[in-house]
């Protein structure tokens, strides 16, 4: 049999993790090789795979085989950064023994058992390997998922395995945490000011908060014997983000443009349509690689109004493309190296959980400043009413002509001092105020004058005869 490719631990490194950087690959479309015949056929036919092994959307039964070096026989768990796993599960047998054909099985673990049954309450999966004195064995691990597969694989001492734990956790607290936090201060900010820019920020904010959850595994924390939770959360929470980021770039570059609004709204109904079998509990690989395309899609949409925004010359917009680029750069490329059309680098994992955090702050600095805006248009536009109002009553109370304010009803608001004076001498103003201008006018004459007024005539003219307070004309 030929030799699998090797991973040799080094002592001195302690506590950290060992990356599997080389291993064997074998596709089992009917899932109907044992693990004896699988590695057997890894041996002879398998595929070299070097780094993480992307093994895409599938429904099939994926092998993978290494071998291992371990000095001085410690325990050790494989790690499998990857929280959308279905089902694992590994066997680690011990070649040139008697026994060389006996595989030792690890338990079972999966996204879709419950989280308290794992051995290890990590967020993505630690497997203990089942425990061997020779220093030197081969490991086989069968996987299947429903998403696409992407196997970041370690070998960690059974020791470190604790640390590793803490880490995690901590990491995933201070993520969600810091999302959270954000999402509470804008939607105090909304609760005041009822903006629906700040709206739809405020949602997606929160639509990510709980993505994050999901994708994190505190989720799993809250739900331990439920496994479809974070199913469902992740898929209702992934399109509400999906949708509600959307909506907000639509208001805040003011695109209201009917070709445009059509694509959004077909592209919200596409995604809606696609997220609903996994918040009712179906999960086929299908309708995961479904999604994948419309983040892709969605995330072209986006970027293609902002630069259609840039164009027109919109406000915020080049602010918008430089502030919310990594989010766009994430939403193409994920969805593009998942279908395999780029490559699968590790540091896209890391980007796409602390880009977003980043771009989530510097777009609520740009939201900020957009309310910024809009209170220093409001003061302004307050200044300059008073100022005109100012004038209109320095030209009511100093005009040459006698002037009356008075609803359509005829009920006299105010009168200026020159109508005081052509009425009588020693009329108040105050006399006027509240009188019906009918008790001035001839009825046949208010009632001519009102008949002339309408939409397209909002000034009439003619001449009548006025009686004082008196009643003298």
């Amino acid at each position: 049999a030929e030799a699998l490719p090797g991973l040799s631990l080094n002592p001195k490194l302690g506590q950290q993790p060992a990356t599997v950087l080389n291993s064997l690959i074998l596709e089992d479309h009917d899932a109907r090789l044992s693990p004896a015949q699988a590695l057997a056929q890894l041996r002879t036919h398998g595929e070299l795979q070097q780094g993480n092994p992307r093994l895409g959307y599938s429904d099939s039964i994926w092998w993978l085989a290494f071998s291992v070096d371990n000095p001085g026989a410690d325990a050790l768990s494989l790690v499998i950064d990857n929280p959308f796993v279905d089902r694992a599960q590994l066997w680690v047998s011990v070649p040139g023994t008697d026994d060389s054909d006996t595989l030792l099985a690890g338990a079972p673990i999966g996204d879709l058992q419950p989280f308290s049954e794992r051995a290890e309450l990590y967020p993505n999966f630690i497997l203990p390997l089942p425990a061997v004195t020779a220093e030197h064995f081969d490991v086989l691990l069968r996987v299947n998922s429903s998403s696409a597969l992407n196997l970041p694989l370690a070998l960690v001492s059974a020791d470190s395995s604790k640390s590793l734990l803490i880490f995690s956790w901590l990491k995933s607290g201070l993520i969600c945490g810091a999302l959270l936090i954000m999402a509470l201060f804008h939607l105090a900010k909304f609760s005041t000011l009822r903006n629906r820019q700040l709206g739809f920020y405020c949602a997606t904010l929160l639509s990510a908060t709980v993505y994050y959850c999901g994708v994190l595994g505190l989720s799993n924390l809250l739900w331990p014997e439920h496994p479809a939770a974070q199913t469902i959360l992740l898929n209702f929470s992934g399109a509400a983000t999906l949708i509600f980021s959307t909506l907000f770039i639509c208001n805040l570059l003011a695109l209201r443009e009917p070709l445009l609004l059509r694509l959004r709204n077909i592209l919200f109904v596409l995604i809606g349509l696609c997220a609903a079998p996994a918040v009712l509990g179906i999960n086929d690989y299908r309708q995961q690689q479904l999604i994948n395309i419309l983040v892709l899609v969605n995330g072209l949409f986006q970027l293609g109004i902002t630069l259609y925004a840039v164009k027109q010359r919109r406000p915020f917009a080049k602010s918008l493309l430089l502030l919310w680029s990594a989010v766009f750069i994430l939403l193409i490329i994920l969805p593009l190296s998942r279908l395999g059309v780029l490559p699968n680098e590790p540091i896209l994992n890391d980007l796409s959980l602390y880009l977003p955090i980043l771009s989530f702050f510097m777009f609520g600095l740009l939201s900020a400043m957009q309310l910024e805006q809009v209170r220093v248009d409001l003061l302004s536009s307050q200044r300059q009413a008073i100022d005109n109002l100012r004038r209109y009553q320095a030209l009511f109370n100093h005009a040459g002509e006698g002037i009356l304010r008075c609803t359509r009803a005829g009920m006299i608001l105010e009168a200026n001092p020159c109508m005081m004076q052509l009425l009588a001498p020693a009329t108040q103003q105050t006399c006027l105020v509240g009188m019906p201008i009918q008790s001035l006018l001839k009825v046949t004459d208010w009632n001519h004058l009102l008949r002339q007024l309408s939409d397209d005539h909002p000034t009439v003219s003619g001449e009548c005869q006025l009686r004082d307070h008196h009643g003298h004309t």
